[in-house]
């Protein structure tokens, strides 16, 4: 049985560059484990709604990319400020 996630978290572009702003703001560090303790987060609330494992996977592939690409923006376009 497949699992689809209706309100994919990666697809939420509000979410993604909020993340992304706040990381930006952090030191380095700082920001890997603000992005750590959101993926645990996120991995916690889709194993209580029942979600398979290799669906969880993917799913938090798609959001750590997602905050990343926006940092990116964020430290390029915008000169790394929140």
């Amino acid at each position: 049985m497949s699992n689809v996630l209706v309100f994919s978290r990666a697809h939420d572009k509000a979410f993604l560059r909020r993340h992304a702003r706040r990381m930006a703001s952090f030191r380095p560090k700082q920001a890997e484990g603000h992005l750590v303790r959101l993926l645990d987060q996120q991995r916690g609330t889709l194993r209580r709604r029942g979600i398979t494992e290799d669906v969880i996977k993917a799913e938090l592939a798609a959001i750590e990319g997602g905050i990343r690409g926006e940092l990116w923006k964020v430290v390029l376009l915008r000169g790394g400020t929140a």
